[in-house]
């Protein structure tokens, strides 16, 4: 069976899925909430090596090898759909499949992208754990750094995360992805809709501390009779190698839309394994409900820490 007909590939290597949040390790920096401040995020948009077949069987074999021969191809931007760039047709439907139901097998007439980028990891990233993130590529796709297979996956709609620490290396790498247009998970998509293929999202390379706040979940209740409010976070910490969350404080401090403390100080908890959840509670009186005509937010600074006070993220 093809991978991109298997409907196990939907996430080979992938990590757990978590909530979008920016990643910092300097808490005024993240108090601005301004990502491209971040020193945990290298963006990988822009100009990629491209090159466009009609299947994968005339995709060349070896594309992921750092001496394969990419000067002839194309150029692409990513994030962007290949057919919005002259690289076959945009297809519409609305009630019917686009291709034969027949799940999860797919035409051998599938279009291909192979994309190719060079990136350097930033120095100051030595000991740091790197997790390669791929916002949104539609519909099959496997990823390779420096010539190996880091992962693969469907599910267009869905983030995938891949840990490349053991991939990469001190200076130049090479990332190569291959993008079908067809897959099994094309059966679980159709809908009214454009179908359009390729990198679509943005693509990011992060840069974490071995022990890092690895999700963060955020549940709000309010009490419509006296207007207040209540706010619970459950925070899971991660701990790689011989690294270790056990004794470290996760911290969470809330500001209203003015930059005012809501508590008076922090709320905090500890960990008490090596890894694992924590959960915060605090109550917010009275709490300023959100609406479309009246919007109002609130932000939210967890960070995770020593017992010293030295800030890991």
């Amino acid at each position: 069976m093809n991978a991109w007909e298997n409907p196990d590939a939907f996430g080979v290597n992938r990590l757990p899925a978590r909530s979008v949040f920016v990643p910092f390790t300097d808490a005024e920096a993240a108090w601005r909430g301004a990502a491209a401040e971040s020193d945990c995020l290298l963006p990988l948009d822009g100009i990629w090596k491209f090159r466009f077949d009609p299947s994968p069987v005339a995709a060349p074999a070896d594309f992921a090898a750092a001496n394969h021969d990419d000067f002839g191809w194309d150029t692409l931007a990513v994030p962007s759909c290949w057919q919005l760039h002259g690289y076959g047709h945009p297809h519409y439907t609305n009630i019917q499949y686009p291709i034969p139901l027949d799940p999860p097998r797919v035409p051998a007439e599938n279009s291909t992208g192979s994309y190719r980028r060079r990136f350097t990891v930033p120095a100051g990233w030595k000991g740091r754990r790197l997790h390669l993130r791929f916002d949104g590529v539609d519909s099959f796709f496997e990823v390779f750094v420096n010539g190996r297979f880091a992962g693969r996956g469907m599910g267009s709609r869905l983030p995938h995360e891949f840990d490349i620490t053991d991939l990469a290396r001190g200076g130049e790498n090479l990332l190569a992805v291959r993008v079908l247009q067809w897959s099994a998970g094309t059966f679980l998509e159709d809908q009214d809709m454009w179908w359009l293929s390729g990198i679509f999202r943005s693509v990011t390379l992060l840069g974490l501390p071995p022990v890092r706040l690895a999700d963060v979940t955020v549940d709000t209740r309010l009490d419509a009779g006296t207007r207040d409010g209540a706010v619970r976070i459950a925070a899971r910490v991660a701990a790689a190698g011989r690294g270790t969350a056990r004794g470290c404080v996760v911290e969470a401090q809330l500001c209203d839309a003015q930059g005012a403390a809501v508590w008076k100080r922090p709320l905090r908890a500890a960990v008490r394994a090596r890894e694992g959840e924590v959960v915060l509670e605090g109550a917010v009186a009275p709490a300023h409900a959100w609406s479309a005509e009246t919007p109002y937010l609130y932000k939210l600074l967890v960070t995770l820490k020593r017992t010293d006070g030295r800030l890991l993220m």
